[in-house]
């Protein structure tokens, strides 16, 4: 097996992978979209109902604009990932590298537009997310650190998000660029 066979079944691969995390996000995301839930949890306490339910206020108020766009992007990301996962497949086999270019091109621009909308959505909460910490680690017997670590959580979250986006997109990019490299012949190769 040639450096070139090796890492084309490598981004093939990891193409699939990629695939079936994007087809169970964007299941996910149908169903979020079929089924919105409510996130506060009623509480014992009147004051922490009232917190919980001034919460979700906010964050749909916060959100509401954003669900156009995903109506349109968790569809979009749902079959942009089965894409991929075929194509994945069919770059395993010879022949197959141009339609997996074209997936692979084609899930950056439609990671890219669910990442800016995640992170967008993200920024948009973390006002609302920090009065909520603040205003429950008061009302309840929490430590006042639970706040915090809440709070830090969040930020985490966003940060790994923006890192793993970032991952997937230079990882298409290169897989793109490696997959457009003529092949070399086999007598150039040494066999």
């Amino acid at each position: 097996m040639t450096e070139k066979s090796t890492s084309t079944n490598a981004i093939c691969v990891i193409a699939i992978v990629l695939g079936v995390f994007g087809v169970l996000g964007g299941a996910l995301g149908v169903f979020g979209l079929l089924h919105p839930t409510r996130s506060a949890v009623p509480n014992q306490d009147p004051k922490l109902s009232a917190l919980n339910a001034e919460f979700q206020r906010r964050i749909e108020e916060s959100q509401k604009d954003l669900r156009p766009f995903s109506l349109i992007l968790v569809p979009l990301v749902l079959v942009a990932s089965g894409v991929l996962i075929a194509a994945g497949i069919s770059g395993l086999k010879p022949g197959g590298r141009s339609f997996l270019r074209v997936a692979l091109c084609g899930n950056a621009i439609v990671d890219l537009l669910g990442g800016v909308m995640g992170v967008v959505a993200q920024f948009r909460t973390i006002g609302i997310t920090s009065w909520y910490f603040r205003e429950t680690a008061g009302a309840s017997s929490l430590p006042r650190g639970v706040s915090a670590a809440m709070q830090f959580a969040v930020t985490g979250g966003i940060a790994m998000a923006v890192i793993w986006l970032l991952g997937k997109i230079g990882f298409y990019i290169w897989a793109v660029l490696h997959l457009g490299k003529p092949a070399l012949p086999q007598a150039a190769q040494g066999s």
